[in-house]
């Protein structure tokens, strides 16, 4: 039996290698998003995003090559990242088109990152990008939910 370093920590299955593999070549991120109304501080929004990462352990997880084995570590994966822009609404449609084309560093992780597109003080929209090795639509909508 094989034992990981830690419960998390493990080679990718054979349906993760097949997308890892495709992401190598080409993007294989996708985005999702949810408006906010209310006040949202930079503190509340990491907050929420530390404890959502510590829920789901692939959200703090990076992709390792060892010889011809291919693993998700945890070792060194950071905060998800958060980037703030300021604007209306209607330049969501341009920041997840830019996001989804910008690969995320899966040698270093984590395999998901945050735009906060700030509307005014009382309205916000939180962009999610993911490598799609780590999910798809149905577990990006859990998480948005967590």
């Amino acid at each position: 039996m094989t034992r990981y370093v830690t419960e998390s920590e493990r080679p990718l299955s054979p349906s993760e290698l097949a997308i890892w593999s495709a992401d190598t070549m080409c993007s294989m991120n996708f985005s999702m998003h949810f408006e906010l109304r209310g006040a949202l501080t930079d503190q509340h929004l990491r907050t929420a995003l530390e404890r959502v990462q510590c829920r789901h352990p692939l959200l703090a997880m990076r992709i390792s090559e060892e010889g011809t084995d291919v693993w998700f570590r945890r070792d060194g994966v950071t905060a998800i990242p958060v980037r703030l822009v300021d604007g209306p609404t209607g330049q969501l449609t341009a920041e997840a088109e830019a996001e989804v084309r910008v690969a995320l560093d899966w040698r270093c992780g984590p395999l998901v990152r945050c735009v906060w597109l700030r509307h005014d003080s009382t309205h916000a929209t939180i962009l999610l990008t993911f490598s799609h090795v780590i999910g798809d639509g149905i577990s990006g909508y859990y998480l948005v939910q967590d």
